[in-house]
């Protein structure tokens, strides 16, 4: 299994501090990832530099990328959450050949959730539901495979 792992940041060491935020990289390490993407369109480096350390450390090839479009939100053009996760599948789809991209969020810990989530990856039968699972809205096949290489 092919995975590459997306994160969308912002000031999230501020936001959550250094010790949850490594807690959560940490858990990412239960996923047989090869990569990182992060998406990060804060204005200062302190997001960037400590995924940067973790990356090097557990040897993660690491992209940094920052929102490619804008969107209206509150009457402001500015990136978004979903101008984010878009650039994240831009180039997952871009620059990788692997099969998974998985989101995983800054600021939640769930440990075991991977032992749960590759039983449904590997049953054919489930991907229809596998959205339920995993906290996404989709349900189809057609929409699962859109995702999927």
């Amino acid at each position: 299994m092919n995975i590459v792992l997306s994160m969308i940041t912002y000031m999230t060491v501020e936001r959550v501090g250094i010790e949850t935020f490594m807690k959560v990289l940490e858990s990412s390490l239960q996923v047989p990832y090869k990569a990182i993407i992060l998406v990060d369109d804060t204005p200062n480096e302190n997001t960037k530099i400590v995924v940067k350390e973790f990356a090097e450390k557990w040897g993660k090839e690491l992209v940094i990328e920052k929102s490619r479009k804008t969107a209206l939100f509150n009457n402001v053009v500015r990136p978004t959450r979903a101008t984010a996760r878009q650039a994240s599948i831009d180039l997952f789809f871009e620059s990788f050949q692997d099969e998974w991209l998985f989101f995983l969020d800054d600021d939640v810990l769930n440990p075991g959730w991977w032992d749960e989530a590759k039983q449904y990856l590997m049953r054919k039968c489930c991907r229809r539901n596998m959205g339920n699972k995993l906290g996404c809205k989709f349900r189809t096949e057609k929409v699962f495979n859109s995702f999927r290489r």
